[in-house]
């Protein structure tokens, strides 16, 4: 059993010349599938070889089991979508929501482009320059192109920077609204882990994100690459009561529960590897 893509290709190949049972774990679709280039056409090409043998591959979003189907890398029947990893609902546990005279906003994951960061930077500056309470904070490793930035905006007094941490679940206690503009997941954990300790979240209408938002209710979702979109999003969370930001919060940790919790993943996962693994042996 595999995840990620140098895991999954090797390991799909390994096994293959081995006759080793194998299953593979599409946990997005990554970079490698952004352009219509050279690399595209072998990672494609490697993942034909690789999973030709496989029993089942899991995706975490309806979109990217779509795209490894009609490129013909995987049949319908091997293909299986789980609600993501899930999460643990009883350590991130639901929080008391704050009380705070500004919207305290939290981004977590790796300051890069691919992240939607420099439409935040944008949209946190207008908001900032129209003098609207809020503040943003950071948490993750960055790369070095973004380093001075960072500095500036701290100095600016509206971006708190934290570096990479253990354990999120302080910095998500405190926040307002967890924000995360990606351009691409597969199923974003930081999105869950937030929502399971009721924090409303703002995130991009693409696949890997907004299944994990009910729009409206539990947050808001705006359009990729679109920093307009991602600051009418966050201005609208910032114009509501404090009643209604808890209430979405509170909508967030019951969706989770319902749909994310990690023993119903993990309990579905168990399933679908004994029926085929079971099957397979009929067969055999």
């Amino acid at each position: 059993i595999a995840y990620t893509i140098k895991p999954n290709i090797y390991g799909g190949l390994a096994c293959d010349s081995l006759n080793i049972p194998f299953i593979a774990n599409i946990t997005g679709l990554g970079t490698a599938f952004e352009k219509d280039d050279i690399l595209k056409k072998l990672v494609t090409s490697l993942y034909k070889r690789a999973f030709r043998s496989s029993r089942t591959v899991f995706f975490e979003n309806t979109a990217n089991k779509q795209y490894f189907i009609d490129r013909g890398i995987i049949p319908d029947s091997t293909a299986y979508v789980l609600n993501g990893a899930g999460v643990n609902t009883e350590f991130y546990s639901l929080s008391e929501y704050p009380e705070t005279s500004d919207t305290q906003f939290l981004f977590i994951g790796r300051i890069m482009k691919e992240k939607g960061i420099e439409e935040l930077f944008t949209a946190m500056k207008k908001l900032v320059t129209e003098g609207l309470p809020c503040s943003l904070t950071i948490i993750g490793e960055m790369e070095e192109d973004y380093v001075e930035i960072i500095k500036e905006y701290e100095r600016q007094g509206w971006l708190k920077y934290g570096g990479y941490q253990q354990d999120v679940r302080p910095y998500i206690t405190d926040c307002s609204c967890f924000v995360l503009p990606s351009y691409h997941e597969g199923m974003a954990n930081t999105l869950l882990e937030c929502a399971s300790m009721g924090r409303p979240l703002i995130t991009s209408d693409i696949p890997g994100c907004r299944e994990a938002v009910i729009d409206g209710e539990t947050g808001f979702l705006c359009r990729v690459k679109d920093s307009d979109s991602l600051y009418n999003a966050m201005k609208s969370f910032m114009e509501l009561s404090y009643d209604k930001r808890k209430a979405m919060g509170i909508a967030g940790r019951q969706h989770m529960q319902e749909v994310f919790a990690k023993e119903k993943v993990v309990g579905e996962t168990i399933r679908r590897i004994n029926t085929v693994m079971n099957r397979r042996e009929e067969n055999d």
